[in-house]
């Protein structure tokens, strides 16, 4: 097998990258970080399926989600051309594949259809791919600088031999499990002596079974005659209680009837009485009704005294309120007036107000100008203060230096020149200071004078300015009440018209109160009387249906009686016999007795058949327990048989496989080894237990006492051993290429060089080799070179 072309649209770090696969040795060169590993990452992927890491970080950082993630392997295997085609779409990244052949007819689709026809026609799984085809240099580091049990793990690991041990491990641990249930089995089996024990107590039990169910079938037959006889007296006291219960119906009813024939006749006699007292009331009710008119002839009267009354109250109110609407509307306008004379003068304060402020802003204007004068002068006076300070450093520094100084504006020696420099630069201070700093600082003072005074002014303007706005806020204030007042003032003289209005329409109100209080003492005097009229206009009006009432208790009685009559001849008819009732309840509670008697015999029977019953059943149970334990201990004891066979068949297989493996590995090592070191090694051999020795003249040697770089040549002659003996055990001798990753590591450029010259060696025994490497140095080494 060896690869044609690869091609990732959405794959982790490529947008969209396409690689053509040449035969020979091939470096992919990129910093880290830049997807070198990838490459082969979605080699796998394309193969398998499988994504390394997250699923989720498979798609390409800035692509869409919509966007599907998609890698196509082209390869060749014995000459026939395949491709096959890995997707994952949507949000959840559903996967989705393709097989095709070199005529790009579909062999197979869908994930696990692609990735089992890849492996039947690579002839390897995921594991034996990756441990054939790939390679680290932590893997060949390891295979000769970690210890000996981490090495075997290891190498173990890459031939795929883990497995094998894993499956000699799990049948060691299921035989330790059986030999353990075998003996936990054995040690509940009963013994022959307690089987027989157990059977002939079975016997004798079943015997007395038989037995007991006899006298429990007698006991149970005599019952049930038992249960007939007391079914039959029930029927009869059933029938008897009926005829009691119909009897004493009978005479409940006529009890009944006969009270109600005593409320009949005491309703008659007193709604008789009652009828009498209300006529007597009616014959009193024509003489005195004539009182009611009278009465509501007073109401009618007195109703439109009080209206007079309300009115004349009224005019009253109307015209107490009229004369304090006056005093408010005198005050309100007093009040407003006094206001408005206040106000005018609001103007010319306003006035003085905004000349006031403008005289502010001015003197703000002219303190701004004078503090500028005031700082350029104080500016002044420090830069000739500092130019002194500086003159009078450099005399001192000539002084101190004498003649041979060096002049300050030519820089040459003074010499001659010193005593007039000295005299120049003295005068130079004392100009300064009498003439450029006394003009400013006497100019100082008057500005700062100046700045006082304006301050002064600037402070009154700003006192007088807070008095103003203090009398505006006044004013203002005032604005607001007069409107207040002239609002009030709206509503009093609208209210007076109103009232004025009124007081017109009630200017002919009359009322006689003197009348009003006579009317009042007549209503007062006839109020009972009219009440206790009105009440007998309501019991007279009840008379008529009152008779009525009373000519349907009269037929009642009637009635009531023909009924009892009908009741008494029909309890004197009844065949109810007490007698013949209790006798026949005595002869039920003797019989029920009897039967009670039985069941309690019964019960006890069959309670002594349940046990033995019971006793039987769970010597039952205890032998075929017995008999289960004794199958499943037969099927344990066949189980061991069958691990012992398979323990010893994986120990005869592993054996065989390790003494193919080692010296295999050992011949294709030894090839590659000599050719590389160009005969100077020549055989490397690999132990059972995979230590590693190198022959030098015929004499065997550790690994570990030759130089780093034939260690380092070694370990890749074995590393691809190992793959190409891997390759032999998965059937699949076909593999064309190698990849190797990082190979390099910290090597120098010596051994770089040796370990290229081996690759150049062997690449005949591959079509395909590929270095993976961050060293951009190497490039040159290869015959073909990817750039990332």
């Amino acid at each position: 097998m060896i690869l044609t072309s690869l091609h990732m649209q959405n794959y982790k770090k490529y947008r969209d990258f396409s690689l053509d696969f040449a035969e020979g040795l091939t470096g992919i060169i990129g910093r880290n970080g830049s997807g070198k590993s990838t490459i082969f990452d979605a080699i796998t992927f394309a193969l398998y399926g499988d994504v390394r890491g997250e699923k989720e970080t498979i798609r390409y950082a800035k692509a869409d989600v919509k966007e599907p993630v998609k890698v196509t392997l082209e390869f060749e295997i014995d000459g026939e051309s395949y491709k096959v085609v890995r997707e994952m779409r949507g949000k959840a990244l559903v996967a989705k594949a393709y097989l095709y052949d070199g005529d790009d007819v579909l062999l197979a689709e869908s994930a696990k259809g692609v990735t089992g026809e890849i492996i039947r026609l690579i002839g390897m799984t995921k594991e034996a791919f990756m441990h054939t085809v790939f390679a680290s240099q932590k893997e060949l580091t390891a295979l000769s600088g970690l210890k000996n049990e981490d090495r075997k793990k290891i190498i173990r690991k890459l031939l795929g031999l883990e497995k094998i041990d894993k499956i000699e491990t799990d049948i060691k641990m299921k035989l330790r499990v059986l030999k353990n249930e075998i003996e936990a089995v054995s040690g509940v089996l009963l013994s022959g002596e307690e089987v027989r024990r157990l059977e002939e107590e079975k016997e004798r039990l079943t015997k007395a079974l038989g037995a007991l169910q006899k006298e429990v079938a007698e006991i149970e037959k005599k019952f049930q005659a038992k249960s007939r006889e007391l079914d039959a007296l029930d029927k009869t006291l059933k029938a008897l209680q009926k005829l009691k219960e119909d009897f004493a119906k009978l005479n409940s009813d006529l009890a009944l009837l006969q009270k109600g024939l005593e409320d009949q006749k005491s309703n008659l006699q007193k709604g008789q009485k009652g009828l009498k007292e209300l006529q007597t009331k009616a014959s009193q009710y024509e003489k005195e009704k004539h009182l009611i008119d009278e009465y509501k002839a007073l109401a009618g009267t007195i109703a439109k005294l009080q209206k007079q009354k309300e009115l004349l109250l009224k005019k009253e109110g109307l015209e107490k309120e009229q004369v304090a609407l006056r005093e408010q509307y005198e005050n309100a306008k007093k009040e407003i007036q006094a206001l408005r004379k206040k106000l005018e003068a609001k103007p010319e304060l306003l006035k003085e107000q905004a000349e006031k402020n403008r005289l502010l802003q001015a003197s703000a204007q002219k303190l701004k100008e004078i503090e500028a004068a005031e700082s350029r002068l104080r500016e002044e006076i420090a830069k000739y203060n500092g130019l002194i300070e500086n003159t009078n450093k450099q005399v001192a520094r000539i002084e101190s230096i004498g003649k041979g100084s060096d002049c300050p504006t030519c820089t040459r020696p003074l010499l001659d020149e010193y005593d007039n420099v000295i005299a120049t630069l003295k005068e130079t201070i004392e100009k300064l200071h009498n003439e450029e700093i006394a003009k400013r600082e006497h100019e100082l003072k008057a500005v700062v004078d100046a700045k006082a005074k304006e301050q002064e002014t600037k402070t009154k303007l700003e006192q007088s300015l807070q008095k103003l706005s203090g009398d505006l806020r006044v004013l203002e204030a005032d604005e607001k009440t007069l409107a207040d007042k002239e609002e009030e003032f709206k509503k009093i003289t609208a209210k007076g018209l109103s009232n004025k209005q009124a007081l017109e329409a009630l200017k002919d109100v009359k009322y006689d109160e003197e009348a009003h209080k006579e009317a009042l003492a007549k209503k007062e005097k006839l109020e009972s009387k009219y009440k206790e009229l009105i009440g007998l206009s309501t019991l007279i009006a009840q008379i008529p249906a009152l008779e009525n009432e009373l000519k349907a208790i009269a037929s009642g009685i009637t009635q009531s009686e023909e009924k009892i009559k009908k009741q008494e001849k029909a309890i004197a008819a009844h065949s109810y016999d007490a007698k013949e009732h209790e006798k026949q309840s005595e002869l039920y509670a003797k019989v029920s007795k009897e039967k009670d008697d039985l069941a309690k015999a019964l019960s006890d029977e069959r309670v002594k058949l349940k046990g033995i019953e019971g006793e039987i059943k769970t010597l039952q149970s205890k032998l075929a327990r017995n008999e289960e334990q004794k199958k499943q201990l037969q099927v344990k004891l066949d189980d061991k048989s069958d691990y012992d066979k398979l323990k010893a068949f994986m120990g005869e297989f592993k054996n065989k496989i390790n003494s193919q493996i080692s010296p295999r590995i050992s011949q294709l090592a030894s090839e590659m080894y000599a050719t590389i070191t160009r005969g100077k090694y020549q055989h490397i051999e690999v132990s059972d237990e995979f230590d590693f020795f190198i022959y030098d003249d015929g004499v065997k040697y550790p690994i570990e006492r030759f130089s780093g770089g034939e260690v380092d040549l070694a370990n890749l002659v074995l590393r691809i051993a190992i793959s190409k003996t891997l390759s032999e055990l998965s059937g699949s001798g076909g593999v064309g290429f190698l990849a190797f990753d990082e190979v390099f590591g910290s090597q120098d450029e010596e051994r770089r060089f040796e370990i290229m010259e081996a690759f150049h060696t062997i690449k005949e025994q591959y079509r395909q080799i590929f270095l993976i490497s961050h060293e951009s140095e190497i490039k040159e080494m290869f015959e073909r070179v990817v750039e990332l």
